[in-house]
């Protein structure tokens, strides 16, 4: 874990900022006010659902919790964005014993565990601020699948949300704080985004070549007096609440179990402290003598984090644990054999089928828990010609091979492995077909599954119209190919 490690943070500033003026513990403010949460934002429509919470909604999984220990907030301009860079983790990231409680304890208490997805498509956000605004205040929020710069560059997001009309502070101009849930559900009418795990989808072997970015800043006029900006949180030392502090899998599903929890939701999971979160951030838009330009901060002895709650439908299905590929004519791959490409074109499918009207391609795709303790994977075959009389699933252990096959394209290579064959119902068949789970039979036909490891599949079928089609080859091209799909297999 990077919070508090001195001499990583002094690496990190050096150069960019000197030491003095790195600090920023002059913009902290105390909380002196209830925090309440002032409900859900439908980016969608900019309309409000008082009361509500995305954990209940939207949601409803969280996939990443920095809101333990909030004691401070710190003031912007709205000239002023920051940038900050957490994890969230894939498959092959590490499972780490909290920094604070060590190994000793019989649950373990993780501040990293490892995920089965390699990018996570996010569906709504939790955020938190204080304002002494006499008004309502605007905020963009950004986000970027990877950010490793703090002192040497801005945060190039992937996407870009603004939320407008925000309650601020009282009419007095006294404090008012506030947590909000952000939905940006597509159920809503909103525009879901993905995040990768890890950056890019895979673990590297150390958090801070492993991380995503969010900017934040505001959007309407503030300036200081307004004392308006976000709410500090994430020390895992904190030990107000009954002494229990919190670690990087709390309030998330990375967590072993649920632990009871203090401070503001007294009787629900402990709140975490953000996996591999960071103790600096960086600030930019400022003022030319603040304090020397753009750059990366901190706020000395007070730990620099900030409020952030993901939400995701995760894993309930719309992660791709099956990512297609293999496009003929598209990106490289080479078109289908016989005139018979896919429909519509440039669909990951395969080439259209030689029956009566077509197929437009049969499609391959899988659902379940790739996973050597829990494997639950499932794959179905559909838009198979109809008359198909047998099906054979392939699994490779390369995506390279980019050949034509029968009147399909064939994209999986290196050690092929003929794992399931059946015949199909109306063109559609699912795997396993045997009763027995991918990795056992994958045993069985002589490739243990040693995860974690990327593995590709494909389908070919039987469609015996294809043979003797006019532009084909003179041999046998009765057989057609799904599209190609990789899985990450984990442990």
């Amino acid at each position: 874990m990077l919070r508090f490690a001195a001499s990583l943070l002094a690496a990190v500033l050096v150069g960019a900022v000197a030491s003095a003026q790195a600090d920023l513990r002059s913009r902290l403010q105390p909380i002196t006010s209830p925090i309440r949460h002032a409900g859900v934002y439908h980016v969608a429509t900019g309309a409000w659902t008082r009361g509500a919470t995305l954990a209940n909604g939207t949601g409803p999984k969280v996939i990443y919790d920095n809101t333990c220990a909030v004691v401070y907030f710190t003031g912007m301009l709205s000239t002023e964005h920051w940038s900050h860079r957490s994890r969230l983790p894939s498959f092959t990231g590490p499972t780490t014993d909290s920094i604070f409680y060590g190994a000793t304890r019989s649950d373990h208490r993780w501040d990293d565990r490892p995920s089965g997805a390699t990018q996570f498509t996010i569906n709504g956000f939790e955020v938190g601020y204080c304002s002494s605004h006499a008004g309502t205040v605007d905020w963009q929020y950004q986000f970027a699948s990877s950010y490793t710069a703090c002192g040497a560059a801005d945060m190039i997001p992937s996407v870009t949300i603004l939320v407008t009309g925000l309650p601020g502070g009282t009419p007095a101009g006294g404090q008012n704080c506030w947590t909000l849930d952000i939905d940006v559900s597509d159920q809503n009418g909103g525009s879901e985004f993905v995040l990768s795990a890890d950056g890019d989808g895979t673990y590297s072997g150390t958090s801070t070549a492993d991380q995503f970015g969010w900017s934040f800043g505001p959007a309407s006029p503030t300036v200081a007096a307004d004392f308006t900006g976000p709410i500090i949180a994430g020390n895992y030392t904190y030990t107000a609440w009954n002494n229990v502090p919190c670690t990087g899998t709390d309030g998330t599903i990375w967590d072993s179990a649920p632990n009871v929890g203090f401070g503001p939701t007294p009787l629900g999971e402990m709140q975490g402290t953000g996996m591999s979160s960071n103790d600096f951030f960086r600030v930019a838009g400022g003022p030319t003598s603040f304090p020397s330009g753009p750059g990366c901060y901190a706020f000395g002895a007070i730990h620099s984090d900030f409020y952030l709650k993901l939400f995701s439908s995760y894993p309930c299905g719309k992660e791709p644990i099956f990512t297609k590929f293999c496009a003929p004519g598209v990106g490289g791959i080479v078109t289908c054999p016989c005139g018979n490409p896919q429909v519509p074109a440039g669909a990951r499918k395969g080439c259209d089928n030689f029956v009566s009207g077509g197929t437009g391609g049969a499609v391959l795709d899988g659902i379940g828990t790739p996973s050597l303790s829990l494997d639950s994977l499932t794959m179905t075959a559909t838009a198979e010609a109809p008359a198909a009389t047998i099906t054979v699933l392939f699994q490779g252990s390369a995506n390279t091979a980019n050949t034509r096959s029968g009147a399909g394209v064939r994209c999986v290579g290196g050690t092929l492995v003929r794992l399931y064959k059946g015949n199909a119902s109306a063109g559609t068949i699912q795997f396993p077909n045997t009763g027995v789970s991918f990795h056992d039979e994958s045993a069985a036909k002589g490739f243990p599954i040693n995860a974690p490891v990327t593995l590709f599949y494909y389908a070919a079928y039987r469609n015996s119209a294809a043979n003797g089609q006019p532009g084909c080859p003179g041999f046998d091209f009765g057989f057609n190919t799904t599209n190609a799909g990789s899985i990450s297999w984990m442990p």
